[in-house]
């Protein structure tokens, strides 16, 4: 039997799955009996992402705004950070809190380059981008950060997350009227999905960009 310790991290990486792959994201571990600060933020990981896919962003956030200062604590920027940071910043954005947004950006904002890896640094770039652009920043700051996270997401090899990268940028292209500069960045994300089997995504893209194109005006 999975201990007390693993059985959080399994459960949070079997949502993610879920969540690419349009599956049901599993129940909460009504079970889990620990005070584990790690084994707590994987578990807090795992309710961002249920929260976020019943719709619930506002309670996605409070999970996040509570988890950044554990994970801070127990892991700093090192180790798991990379793949359990940006959900955090994900449900602050889709609850439109800008200023916890902010907050969640600043640990790694205001570390030292040599302290960031590649992992993270390559997120930070897609995150403060995304940041800047639902703040209504410059903009050309915006895309040039989420252009840089997409590139660096490559370099590193991290496939979906690269994707997922540039179906953020395409949608805030769209929402700039510049519909042409997106199209690549769809496709694109669009052939990685049907790659990888990241069905859920690919089915939210699809509907998303044929509502986009039902609405777009007539030129």
């Amino acid at each position: 039997m999975t201990n007390d310790v693993m059985r959080p991290t399994l459960r949070t990486i079997e949502g993610w799955l879920a969540d690419a792959t349009g599956q049901p994201v599993p129940e909460p571990d009504v079970d889990l009996d620990t005070d584990d600060e790690s084994t707590l933020i994987w578990e807090d990981s795992s309710g961002v992402t249920r929260a976020l896919t019943a719709g619930d962003a506002t309670r996605a956030a409070e999970i996040a705004s509570e988890s950044i200062t554990r994970l801070i604590a127990t892991a700093g920027i090192d180790e798991d950070f990379s793949i359990l940071w940006p959900p955090l910043v994900a449900a602050a954005l889709a609850a439109r809190d800008l200023g916890l947004a902010v907050r969640l950006l600043d640990p790694v904002e205001n570390a030292p380059p040599g302290r960031r890896s590649p992992a993270v640094a390559a997120q930070w770039h897609r995150l403060r981008g995304l940041v800047s652009a639902a703040r209504g920043d410059d903009s050309e700051f915006a895309e040039t950060e989420m252009r840089t996270g997409i590139s660096a997401l490559g370099a590193f090899g991290a496939v979906g997350y690269r994707a997922q990268a540039q179906e953020e940028l395409a949608r805030w292209l769209v929402d700039q009227n510049r519909p042409d500069d997106a199209q690549p960045l769809i496709d694109a994300a669009r052939t990685t999905y049907a790659d990888i089997g990241a069905t859920g995504w690919l089915a939210k893209l699809d509907a998303w960009n044929s509502s986009t194109r039902k609405t777009a005006p007539v030129r």
